[in-house]
């Protein structure tokens, strides 16, 4: 099972090809929150909800738990 931070990760890989900043712009933080959620000291469990706003096609229970798929997103 893939940790917060492989799952963030692989949504900024594959939806923003690898741009933090756009992804971050896009979920309406900071690009330094996207770097601490990334190192994990910063957990994505309180921006779950805008980053399903942003990017709906991304299935909650996955981001959530890492279980499952991750939903209709193109995955290279």
């Amino acid at each position: 099972m893939m940790t917060e931070p492989e799952r963030l990760e692989l949504l900024i890989r594959v939806l923003e090809g690898n741009n933090a900043a756009e992804f971050a712009r896009k979920i309406g933080v900071q690009e330094s929150a996207i770097s601490r959620m990334r190192s994990g000291q910063y957990g994505i469990r309180k921006k779950i909800n805008s980053i399903i706003n942003a990017y709906p096609a991304v299935n909650r229970d996955w981001l959530e738990s890492g279980e499952g798929h991750p939903g209709d997103i193109s995955i290279d």
